[in-house]
């Protein structure tokens, strides 16, 4: 279970306890066996990390420019000459987030009609 404990001198510490019963012959708890660690700092990374992914979020969709973020169904071979990585760039390529703006840039009334589409 998750504890918040407030501790002389550190404040307010969060912890992850496991607690364990064992028992007797008799079958009767005659002990507990148990752990905690401390996860204080895990816990605000986690929510500084959810802080940041909802303000990049709301940028991108309340941006007035088009955003979107293309990814490939296959690597692209960066031997190639560039005019060859722009074709497999087109052939490969999918979107896989927008925002509206850019939906209507192309057509589409909302980002999830553009999402998973080719770039051909």
């Amino acid at each position: 279970y998750e504890e918040d404990v407030t501790l002389p001198g550190r404040g307010r510490r969060q912890y992850l306890t496991t607690v364990s019963p064992i028992k007797n012959k008799q079958g009767n708890i005659h002990r507990l066996v148990g752990s905690s660690m401390e996860t204080t700092d895990r816990k605000k990374a986690e929510q500084a990390f959810r802080k940041s992914e909802e303000q990049h979020r709301s940028f991108v969709q309340n941006s007035s420019e088009g955003i979107h973020l293309i990814e490939f169904t296959h690597p692209i071979d960066l031997s190639l000459n560039p005019e060859q990585q722009i074709a497999q760039i087109y052939k490969k390529g999918y979107v896989s987030a927008c925002n509206d703006v850019m939906a209507k840039m192309y057509g589409y009334e909302h980002s999830e009609d553009l999402v998973d589409t080719n770039l051909l």
